[in-house]
């Protein structure tokens, strides 16, 4: 196995072991809830909204007028991964993609009053998946779980920490 440097965990993987720092385990962490409650609930699937689609239009209501490249590596994929998405949403009349005055080749995104709408959907969508989820849970329990969540984001974008 390859030196572990201090900032990285080691995870068995097959035979070897992945050296992974702590915020690629959170993002994969996160990554696995979110596609957990997905299938779930299958509710954003139920209205045409699939894990794909509902985290570039939420990333793009976050982040308006982003060029498609930049949301590309927020989203952590390529993109070549990300224009045929870009180009179902837009066909959907959920975005527009503008020309970038700053750049001839790049294409700014924003979203439309339906794209608008949509977030709106997502959001009830949520939190209606939030409130089944934590139902089953006692008062006590999500109180403590609001606060282990805080302690964790505290630390988590602390000093020298970057956000994620």
């Amino acid at each position: 196995m390859a030196a572990v440097k201090p900032s990285q965990l080691a995870i068995p993987w097959g035979r070897s072991h992945l050296c992974l720092t702590l915020p690629e385990i959170r993002r994969l962490q996160i990554n696995r809830i979110q596609n957990s409650v997905f299938v779930r609930c299958g509710r954003f699937g139920e209205h045409g909204l699939s894990p794909a689609r509902v985290r570039l239009l939420t990333t793009l209501h976050q982040r308006p007028r982003s060029r498609m490249r930049d949301l590309a590596d927020v989203l952590g994929v390529s993109g070549r991964a990300i224009t045929p998405l870009v180009d179902a949403l837009e066909s959907d009349g959920l975005i527009t993609r503008r020309p970038d005055p700053s750049d001839r080749r790049a294409f700014r995104l924003t979203l439309t009053d339906d794209g608008l709408g949509a977030i709106d959907h997502i959001a009830r969508l949520q939190q209606q998946i939030s409130d089944d989820i934590f139902s089953v849970m006692s008062a006590e329990d999500q109180r403590n779980l609001t606060r282990l969540l805080r302690a964790f984001l505290d630390a988590a974008h602390g000093p020298g920490c970057a956000s994620a």
